[in-house]
């Protein structure tokens, strides 16, 4: 649900210490009683979990292009499109326990990636000696490539299983996100600021906070199983004030510079009777609601108002046969402020196709009466109902279905394919948690800067050719690539399916300019420090 990060400074300075800092959970956007983190003393893992690929198990997977196997469903792809039995080939293993370390043995490796499960690449290492160890948090997919498949793999997981850390210290507990939304003990705009100010120390938060504040309080009022990061709104101060805007983003942008980050409730420094030269473990510790926890909800926020789809489309993993075919609209009409807009499609029939046979579908949305429900499997009629939609209805049938038909005027806003279980609470608070190991309280090393920079005119004709446009304005364009983490020789083998850019550690650029044979510095008078993302294609939601 979330990613969590340490790094060392040991400088001298007043920002020595260990920086914590993680991304809020999805879909809640912050930990219900904020986040506790504890710390102890770097301990070893408990052990490490092996699985073997013989290769009988690779052949398979080559033929079958999938093997699900116990520990991983492992998928295979040919680097050598023309004569695939030619050429090396890559196997994806989707991990059934996420790991921190993962060691890959291997005769006949050449190379190894590693990945969450939100798909970022986390580590990129070449064999030696048919051997590659892959080290990074929460590792949830790994890819390895071979050059032949006449030899085993064997794939070697650490172990951390204990709940209780014993002898762990609590360094802060309650860490909360500054806003009225998720924290009531705030009663204005400037309580907000001030909790920021407070909570960024000892560095200062500069610049007005309304805007941030509307933006956060916003997208944190969700409705229930909503992803903050899929509340829309209508802004009516924007310029372009009939288009959604998705607020949460612009907040958590802002996470790229350390003051905003800690002031935001998403970052932390320990400074407390640390010990240069040792290692120490963190963990964080929060609560959301269990249907954020546990259900994967589709929903249509992410669409713009306005937006035809087809009669048949997919929502992640469920198709949809909407009769008419239907347009994404709001469920109530934006107002004079900064108003969160609940996306829905209207229909008279839909049927929706779910990924695994069940007899509970979560249905969020709305109907004018009862809707005439009937559950299919395999194309048959099994089980029929009615029920009429409310923000969340639990339709369960008698027998497993694989598709579902509603029948009436109705709307759907979301759908949840593979529900909690009976007796559950969707909004009980329980745990989750995050762990980073290890982490040496020493000074760190800098970060290699970009091997180079490209600075082309705007209206250069060769700039215009490539975007297939003029560009009449003044000024240069400026592009660099940052600078990788990954061995430069894995970088050739780099998985086709993977979802994001290579792995970088630089977050923020500082960009100077000199005009003349004059002095560098930032642009009008600033520190020239920007900030880039290393961010995967976005999910495609309908096709």
């Amino acid at each position: 649900m979330f990613a969590f990060h340490a790094i060392s400074e040991l400088s001298g300075g007043k920002l020595d210490g260990i920086h914590l800092l993680w991304s809020p959970p999805f879909p809640t956007g912050h930990a219900l009683e904020g986040f506790t983190i504890e710390r102890r003393v770097a301990e070893r893992p408990d052990g490490s979990h092996c699985f073997s690929l013989a290769p009988a198990d690779l052949d398979r997977a080559r033929r079958l292009g999938v093997l699900p196997l116990p520990d991983a469903t492992v998928w295979a792809t040919p680097n050598n499109q023309v004569e695939p039995l030619k050429g090396s080939w890559t196997f994806r293993c989707d991990l059934v326990r996420r790991r921190d370390t993962v060691d890959i043995a291997a005769s006949q490796g050449i190379a190894a990636f590693a990945a969450r499960a939100d798909g970022k690449v986390v580590a990129a290492r070449t064999f030696s000696g048919g051997a590659c160890r892959l080290a990074a948090a929460d590792i949830a997919t790994v890819w390895f490539v071979l050059k032949t498949i006449d030899a085993p793999v064997r794939i070697c997981g650490d172990l951390r299983d204990k709940v209780v850390w014993d002898g762990a210290k609590t360094i802060v507990s309650g860490l909360q996100m500054p806003f009225r939304a998720v924290n009531p003990s705030l009663a204005s705009v400037n309580d907000e600021h001030q909790q920021a100010i407070a909570q960024a120390t000892p560095e200062d938060i500069d610049g007005a906070f309304d805007d941030l504040s509307r933006y956060a309080n916003a997208a944190l009022r969700r409705p229930f199983a909503n992803a903050a990061w899929r509340v829309s709104v209508n802004d009516p101060t924007a310029d372009a004030s009939g288009w959604d805007t998705l607020p949460f983003g612009l907040v958590t942008a802002l996470s790229a510079s350390s003051p905003l980050r800690r002031g935001l409730g998403l970052g932390f420094i320990d400074r407390f009777d640390l010990t240069p030269g040792e290692a120490y473990d963190y963990r964080i510790r929060g609560k959301v609601p269990r249907a954020d926890r546990d259900e994967q909800r589709v929903d249509f926020h992410t669409a713009p108002r306005g937006y035809a789809l087809p009669s048949r489309f997919a929502l992640g993993e469920v198709v949809l046969h909407v009769t008419p075919a239907p347009i994404v609209e709001a469920d109530a009409a934006a107002s004079d402020t900064l108003t969160a807009l609940r996306k829905l499609i209207r229909f008279k029939r839909i049927r929706a196709s779910l990924p695994t046979p069940t007899t509970r579908v979560v249905l969020d949305g709305r109907s004018e009466g009862p809707l005439d429900i009937l559950g299919l499997r395999s194309s048959l009629p099994v089980a029929s109902l009615s029920a009429a939609l409310g923000q969340r209805t639990l339709v369960e049938f008698s027998t497993p279905v694989d598709e579902i038909i509603l029948k009436g005027d109705g709307a759907l806003a979301g759908l949840v394919a593979r529900p909690l279980g009976p007796g559950l609470d969707p909004k009980e608070p329980v745990e989750i948690t995050a762990a980073v190991y290890g982490l040496v309280f020493a000074p760190g090393a800098p970060p290699p800067p970009p091997t180079g920079i490209d600075v082309e005119n705007l209206g250069s004709s060769a700039r215009a050719s490539r975007r297939g446009q003029r560009d009449d304005h003044l000024g240069f364009e400026i592009a660099w690539d940052p600078p990788s983490t990954a061995d430069p020789s894995a970088l050739a083998l780099w998985p086709a399916d993977a979802q994001s850019a290579p792995p970088t550690e630089v977050a923020g650029y500082v960009l100077e300019r000199a005009v003349g044979a004059g002095p560098f510095e930032g642009l009008q008078g600033s520190d020239g420090l920007h900030f880039g993302a290393r961010n995967s294609d976005p999910a495609v939601d309908f096709h």
